[in-house]
């Protein structure tokens, strides 16, 4: 393979540099290198934090034997403390949530890192979350959803529509100073506005069940091919958004694999859900799977591509104000004229014309979503040029 990584932003090159859990010689020597260009260790906690990685990147440069500087040691020792805390807030949170929707013959499946951070973490604590999602069937979503009011939840934006949203409305709860929230699903993602994927019904593979540490309680998941599937979904276009790219997706990705990849029907994935490898060939350019599973799923055959590591940096990642500040040239190029990397990952990379097509596909889903946000933003009632924005 390979190695393009100094076109990668350097702060995003040591994020990824520290999404294994166990980095073999060779990645604690990626660690080492990928420490050097750094120079304001401030902002890159500030990166690490944004992209769920502080506990991991604590975790890393102890593993390789660096030593800090008092106040970014301090500092990041902080960030991964308070993360272990409202982890623990979190856990107990759950614990309740279950036992009451065991009580009331509820079944939510924990999905994300709800589910993550106890089955293939270490340390649950190395896992930070915003929310905690479960999926439910269509039965028994508004149920969960009023059993959760009960249990003193909140919605976030009341009176907001959800009609188009994979999930009903965001319930949260500040537990012990902690924001709490919770997600109920009717579907893992969304493939477009108003559509989705990933029902109880359209599961490929059964549920799995393990018990929460410390408890009695039963927990529910996903089976290993549809996690894979979820896993994936972050990064490519079943996503349905244009989200920025997180490393803490890539840590979750790789730490899945290397405690269920020999348990996975890589038979079904490849016939049922194609974009799989394709997602993982492209992770792969920019740290490597675990051990030896690269070459069993031929991923050396797909060549790298240009600007790995670039992620999508256009509409609608950007707000108003930032595009003002990067010109309309700048913001076009951006927007229509992604890495080749990540228009691979996004769009997948199957025949010898796959850039192409890709590059048409993107010109063609770039137009189709602005069509579809002027349609809801007059329907809303909203100006067109909150569109997009991202706080």
């Amino acid at each position: 393979m390979k190695n393009h990584e100094l076109s990668m932003d350097p702060t995003l090159r040591l994020l990824a540099a520290c999404t294994p859990l166990d980095p073999d010689p060779g990645g604690t020597t990626a660690i080492l290198q990928a420490v050097a260009p750094i120079q304001n260790w401030n902002a890159l906690l500030e990166e690490a934090e944004l992209q769920g990685m502080a506990p991991l990147l604590h975790r890393a440069l102890k593993t390789a034997g660096l030593t800090l500087e008092d106040e970014i040691r301090l500092k990041l020792k902080g960030m991964v403390l308070r993360h272990r805390l409202a982890n623990q807030v979190r856990r107990q949170v759950l614990i309740d949530i279950l036992a009451k929707a065991d009580a009331a013959n509820l079944q939510p499946v924990l999905v994300k890192g709800a589910a993550l951070a106890d089955l293939v973490y270490p340390d649950p604590a190395l896992r930070p979350m915003r929310d905690m999602d479960m999926l439910l069937s269509a039965a028994q979503l508004q149920p969960m959803q009023q059993l959760l009011l009960e249990m003193g939840f909140a919605e976030t934006h009341p009176g907001e529509l959800f009609t188009h949203h994979r999930h009903l409305p965001t319930l949260t709860k500040t537990v012990d100073g902690f924001k709490i929230g919770i997600e109920v699903h009717h579907s893992l993602f969304s493939v477009g506005i108003g559509q989705h994927w990933g029902s109880m019904d359209e599961l490929i593979s059964p549920l799995n069940e393990y018990q929460l540490a410390g408890t009695s309680l039963t927990a529910r998941c996903l089976g290993p091919e549809d996690m894979l599937v979820q896993l994936c979904s972050h990064f490519n276009r079943s996503g349905g958004e244009y989200e920025p790219l997180r490393m803490m997706w890539v840590a979750d990705l790789l730490a899945f694999l290397a405690a269920f990849s020999a348990r996975l029907n890589w038979p079904l994935l490849k016939t049922s859900q194609p974009q799989v490898l394709s997602t993982l060939a492209q992770v792969h350019q920019l740290t490597p799977l675990p051990a030896g599973l690269a070459t069993q799923l031929a991923l050396e055959s797909y060549p790298q591509p240009a600007g790995v590591g670039q992620p999508y940096q256009g509409w609608p990642n950007i707000s108003i104000e930032q595009i003002k500040k990067a010109g309309r040239g700048q913001f076009l190029r951006r927007t229509f004229q992604p890495s080749e990397w990540w228009l691979a990952l996004y769009y997948g990379r199957s025949g010898p014309f796959w850039l192409w097509r890709s590059r048409a596909e993107h010109l063609l889903r770039i137009l189709q979503r602005a069509s579809q946000h002027l349609l809801l933003a007059r329907n809303a009632k909203i100006t067109p040029t909150t569109l997009g924005a991202k706080k």
